[in-house]
């Protein structure tokens, strides 16, 4: 199905996207960063994000969706850089972004593709960190006093509602911004005025 919604060449710059990502060290660095972070402000008391208030369940809908809002903030600001902008700036820095306009690529599909594989990237990063915050919920030295029942509503919502909208909000003006102006510069630029 997904191969008769797009072009052949949108596919192609798609697939090509998913594997430089893939084989790129940053997204495994990035991801095993937010991991750890997540899990640690999970199990421990020292970490905290977001304001996590210390006497509710370290699971309550609240603690899940402010951790996870607040890392799908981060992971939106650190990936929008690293894989939004990259794609863009990379074919123009190697001066091959003329070339694609000379073939029978379209922009639409040139750039839809660039943009598609690197927001998938910033997806993967994300739920790197959600997996983290679940998994913290299981570890056998968290005092059972302060866990509450697993409520996967709140995952849920700290995803659809928060997390996504973010990332594809972040990560659309950066790639936006970066095809524009052609400069990270401008991408920084952006992300300072979000912050």
């Amino acid at each position: 199905m997904f191969n008769k919604m797009f072009s052949h060449t949108f596919n192609q710059i798609f697939r090509f996207e998913l594997a430089f990502h893939a084989r790129q060290p940053l997204v495994y660095v990035v991801s095993a960063v937010l991991f750890i972070l997540s899990f640690g402000a999970t199990v421990s008391d020292n970490i905290g994000i977001g304001g996590t208030i210390s006497n509710i369940n370290i699971n309550s809908p609240f603690n899940v969706i402010v951790v996870l809002s607040s890392i799908s903030f981060l992971s939106a600001l650190v990936a929008g850089v690293a894989f939004a902008s990259s794609p863009i700036l990379r074919d123009f820095d190697n001066k091959v972004a003329e070339l694609f306009f000379t073939t029978h690529v379209s922009k639409f599909d040139y750039l839809f593709g660039r943009f598609c594989g690197a927001m998938l990237f910033c997806f993967i990063v994300y739920f790197a960190a959600l997996l983290g915050v679940f998994l913290g919920e299981f570890m056998p030295w968290i005092d059972p006093e302060r866990l509450g029942p697993l409520r996967l509503d709140a995952y849920w919502f700290a995803t659809w509602a928060i997390a996504i909208p973010n990332i594809l909000l972040i990560g659309t003006l950066v790639f936006l911004v970066t095809t524009l102006t052609r400069s990270l510069l401008a991408s920084y630029v952006v992300l300072i005025l979000i912050l």
